[in-house]
C-alpha cells in the first residue's frame, strides 16, 4: 500500500513539473462554468470554487490518514528510545472523517458554504512499567468518535478575467464537538484521552483563505493559503496551536469528463497554550497529554482524479504521503492521506 501511494505521490511532482513547462497559453475557458472537469480543485482541497446564483452543492467528502511510529524533530524515534522518558507511547493512530459539503450561490460572486463533520480516532499505545526487576508490557486502544466542529462561511470571487480568478474565503469554525472524551485504560478508569484524541478545538475560530486559479483549455493550476485562528480558551482551559496550510496543485484534463490531478501541501502549526487540568499531571508520563508538544510541520505530495459522472456530479480521489516532517515529540508521524470525494451541484 505504502509503495502504491509513494509511487501515485511522485506522478503529482511529475505531473506539476508538466505544467510549470506548459507556457504555450492555450485558450482560456470560461471560469463561470462551475461544472467545468477543470474547475474543481484536488480533492483534499476545499473552498476553491464558486457556483452561480441559486445553485446548489451538496457532497461527502470522505478523508482517511494512518499515523504509524514516533518521530522527535526530524528523526524517527524507536519505542524502547521514548519509553525511556515516558511510561506510555503511542504507537500508531487511524483518523477518519466523513463531512456533509454544502454550498449555495448567494449570487454569481458569493458563495455560502456549511460543513459538518463526523470524526472516529483510534489510537494504540503501550505501557511499560518496572517494579522489583520485572518489566511488563501492556498494549491498550483507546476510541473516540463523534459530531466534530461544524463550519460554515463564504466564498467571494474579488476577480475573474476569464482565464485568471481570485476567491478570497473566510469561514467560522463552531465548537460542537467535545473536547473532554475519556476512556477506560490500565491508568484508572475514566481517564482523560489525550490532546490528539480531542476531536474539537473548543473554541470559535476563524479561517480565512485566499485561492488564485488559473484555466487553460486542457489544463489548470491553482494555489491556496489558509489560517486557521483559534480564540479564547476552550472549557477545559487551553487553546489549541494556529496552523498555517499552503497548496499548491496542477490539473490535467484528458478528455471532457476526467482529469489528473496533482497537489503538493505544506502545512505548520503551534503548540498549544494553556492545559488540560485533567491531562497535565499525566503529561510527564504520556507525550500525548503533553501540551508543549504539539507544534510541528509537515510537507507532503498528493496525485488522484476528478471524473465527472454526468452533467452535475463528480468524483474525486487523491492519496498522498509526506515527504518531510518535523514533529515536537516523540509523537507519531504521517504515513498516508486518502481523500474521496462525492459531489452533486443542482
Amino acid at each position: 500500500m505504502k509503495k502504491l501511494l509513494a509511487l501515485l505521490s511522485l506522478s503529482s511532482i511529475s505531473l506539476l513539473a508538466q505544467v510549470t513547462k506548459h507556457e504555450d497559453h492555450n485558450q482560456a475557458c470560461p471560469c463561470n462554468e462551475s461544472h467545468d472537469v477543470l474547475h474543481y480543485a484536488p480533492a483534499g482541497v476545499m473552498g476553491a470554487h464558486i457556483h452561480q446564483k441559486g445553485e446548489w452543492m451538496i457532497g461527502t467528502r470522505s478523508m482517511f490518514m494512518e499515523m504509524d511510529g514516533l518521530r522527535d524533530g526530524t528523526n524517527r524515534v524507536s519505542n524502547n528510545k521514548a519509553h525511556g522518558d515516558y511510561m506510555a507511547v503511542p504507537k500508531d493512530m487511524k483518523m477518519q472523517m466523513h463531512m456533509l459539503d454544502i454550498m449555495y450561490g448567494l449570487n454569481d460572486d458569493w458563495t455560502l458554504t456549511l460543513m459538518i463533520p463526523w470524526v472516529r480516532y483510534s489510537m494504540n499505545l503501550n505501557r511499560r512499567m518496572t517494579m522489583g526487576g520485572n518489566t511488563t508490557n501492556t498494549n491498550f486502544k483507546t476510541r473516540n468518535e463523534g459530531l466534530g466542529d461544524i463550519k460554515l462561511g463564504s466564498i467571494y470571487r474579488a476577480y475573474d478575467n476569464g482565464s485568471d480568478q481570485v476567491l478570497l474565503g473566510l469561514t467560522l469554525n463552531l465548537p460542537t464537538a467535545d473536547v473532554d472524551a475519556e476512556s477506560n485504560t490500565p491508568m484508572g478508569d475514566n481517564t482523560r484521552l489525550g490532546y490528539p484524541m480531542q476531536i474539537g478545538s473548543g473554541t470559535w475560530d476563524l479561517i480565512p483563505s485566499v485561492v488564485y486559479n488559473k484555466f487553460y483549455s486542457n489544463w489548470s493550476w491553482g494555489t491556496k493559503l489558509e489560517a486557521i485562528l483559534h480564540t479564547g480558551e476552550n472549557s477545559e482551559g487551553y487553546r489549541r496551536g494556529d496552523k498555517l496550510t499552503s497548496n499548491l496543485w496542477a490539473s490535467r484534463a484528458l478528455n471532457p469528463v476526467f482529469a489528473l490531478n496533482s497537489r503538493i501541501e505544506f502545512n505548520a502549526w503551534e503548540d498549544y497554550r494553556g492545559d488540560d487540568d485533567k491531562l497535565k499531571p499525566m503529561s510527564g508520563m504520556n507525550p500525548v497529554a503533553d501540551a508543549d508538544l504539539r507544534a510541528g510541520k509537515n510537507g507532503s505530495v498528493f496525485a488522484g482524479f476528478t471524473w465527472k459522472t454526468c452533467e452535475k456530479s463528480r468524483v474525486q480521489f487523491e492519496a498522498g504521503v509526506p515527504v518531510y516532517q518535523e514533529i515536537d515529540g516523540p509523537n507519531l508521524e504521517t504515513d498516508y492521506t486518502v481523500n474521496i470525494n462525492f459531489l452533486y451541484s443542482f
